[in-house]
């Protein structure tokens, strides 16, 4: 009998497959801010991407899974464009990713707020 060595390969991995998807949003805008959040199961918050430009709010990300060599990545861009850009206050804007729901709140600049105009009797 021979001690022949027989060299072991590592199967090759499936390429990745990529998906589109489109998130859910959920829009809410109160006195204060305006409130977006958007559905995105298994993102990480490093692979999502938030920019407010030209009134022009864009959510962009991926989401990648892998299991028996393969990759699946589901890849999304949802914009939003602000219907008066001017009354937010764009540099002021946070974002949480919890339980993979992106929550956005965009506040208002003080001069768009609404105000109470006290009446007064003559």
């Amino acid at each position: 009998m021979s001690d022949t060595q027989i060299p072991v390969t590592s199967p090759t991995p499936e390429p990745e497959r990529v998906f589109r998807r489109t998130p859910e949003l959920e829009i809410v805008e109160d006195d204060q801010a305006l409130y977006v959040a958007a559905d995105l199961p298994g993102v990480a918050p490093g692979d999502v991407e938030v920019s407010l430009n030209d009134g022009v709010l864009a959510l962009r990300g991926r989401a990648r899974q892998g299991s028996n060599g393969s990759t699946i990545v589901t890849e999304f861009v949802r914009q939003l464009t602000l219907r008066d850009p001017a009354r937010y206050a764009g540099e002021q804007i946070d974002a949480v990713l919890r339980h993979g729901v992106l929550e956005l709140r965009i506040p208002k600049h003080e001069r768009a707020k609404r105000r109470q105009i006290p009446v007064t009797v003559n």
